[in-house]
């Protein structure tokens, strides 16, 4: 075996390794851009969070909030009349309830975006399907087309409240 043999031997290695480094570059990179993305999720889910629970718990903006939109009467009257006739809540209590339901909407879409396991996702999914029952159903009836979250979210939740075959 001669000198050049080793040479291009050599290089054929090289550039292998080379290969090899992208490779495992691009799966490092990926990696890190899923974990920035996951992390802009939860930051806008948390402030959107912090913003709607300051609503739903303040002494002072709720009962002006109120007072200014008289909860929904002109934007949304199918809202205020579920809240006034079927929950028999008054207009602060109105927001509150509006407020505090779509946190746990946020948070709800924001937990789904972010990568997880099979069984993590089933977990969520069990628990965001006995979350929109009942008053929160009722009210996710009338507010699920409105803007208060994304539609491929709003279908998700739908499916998981469909009524499941008894065997």
């Amino acid at each position: 075996m001669d000198w050049n043999m080793v040479g291009a031997i050599g290089e054929t290695l090289g550039a292998i390794g080379v290969i090899a480094s992208l490779l495992y570059l691009a799966v490092q990179v990926k990696g890190d851009r899923e974990a920035t993305k996951a992390n802009t999720i939860q930051m806008q889910a948390t402030q959107g969070r912090d913003l709607t629970l300051a609503l739903a718990t303040s002494e002072k903006l709720t009962p002006l909030l109120a007072q200014v939109t008289r909860a929904f009467a002109t934007t949304n009257p199918e809202l205020r009349r579920l809240f006034e006739d079927q929950f028999g809540v008054d207009d602060e209590g109105a927001i509150r309830l509006h407020s505090f339901w779509s946190t746990i909407v946020s948070q709800s879409e924001a937990a789904l975006r972010m990568p997880m396991s099979d069984s993590e996702r089933d977990h969520l999914s069990k628990l965001q399907s006995t979350a929109f029952v009942g008053p929160a159903g009722d009210w996710w009836d009338v507010v699920k087309n409105q803007g208060i979250a994304q539609p491929e979210f709003v279908a998700a939740i739908d499916r998981w409240r469909e009524p499941k075959e008894q065997p």
